[in-house]
């Protein structure tokens, strides 16, 4: 076992007065990030991140629950995202999505 410090982004980037770009990669943590990011996604000019269609993480949210989420700390509009990666049987599971501030 090994103890990892853990910090939000708002304590991290407090100084930081605007983000041109974040990259939001945790596997299904996204509701947790965005929440200790509400500061930092009002001052955040793209957001990168995953968005899934089906479970594919423990704990990952749909895409719509997502997005909705996201909406509350900040009005990202979709812009747009890549092709989804199918499982075996043909399905769409996740893709890559950018959202931008209007």
């Amino acid at each position: 076992r090994i103890v990892v410090p853990m910090t939000t982004l708002d304590e991290e980037l407090d100084t930081v007065d605007e983000i041109s770009i974040l990259k939001v990669d945790v596997q299904g943590y996204e509701p947790d990030v965005f929440a200790g990011a509400a500061n930092v996604l009002k001052r955040t000019s793209v957001l990168l991140t995953e968005i899934t269609y089906a479970p594919y993480y423990r704990g990952d949210q749909p895409f719509l629950n997502l997005w909705h989420h996201l909406l509350s700390f900040a009005p990202f509009q979709l812009w747009g995202g890549s092709a989804p990666r199918v499982s075996p049987a043909g399905r769409p599971m996740w893709a890559d999505a950018v959202f931008v501030m209007p």
